[in-house]
């Protein structure tokens, strides 16, 4: 991750684009929660209003993938060989990827438990608590 927010929007001929703050990157994920069933996502106006209520200054911008967490990485042990599934990228704070791979590392907060269960019977090896 560190090493995408080194990039240089300019140098890779993104410097046309427009920049994501902080606050753009809540209301875009509000679009998209006002087409999903209340039920799947309870409260996040509440979260919304609290996100908004303490935006940070905006840190300088530099291309964000939007979806960074570990299912979009390609790895061969320890080392990283590929970022996929890049089609909500922009050109941003890079707290935002920071902030969306930290959610999909926490279990109680990001909660996939039908799609970790049905692994967690095809791999004996998974964690049991997934």
């Amino acid at each position: 991750m560190a090493v995408l927010h080194r990039l240089s929007p300019l140098e890779l001929g993104l410097g046309d684009e427009t920049v994501v703050d902080p606050v753009a990157e809540v209301h875009r994920w509000c679009a998209t929660l006002q087409t999903v069933d209340a039920a799947l996502v309870p409260g996040w106006p509440d979260v919304r209003d609290a996100l908004l209520h303490g935006v940070p200054p905006a840190m300088g911008p530099c291309v964000v993938h939007g979806d960074f967490r570990l299912g979009n990485l390609l790895c061969v042990g320890a080392r990283i060989n590929a970022v996929i599934d890049w089609e909500i990228w922009s050109i941003g704070d890079p707290r935002i990827d920071a902030g969306w791979f930290l959610i999909n590392c926490d279990l109680d907060t990001y909660q996939r438990a039908p799609a970790a269960a049905g692994i967690a019977a095809a791999n004996p090896r998974a964690r049991a608590d997934l």
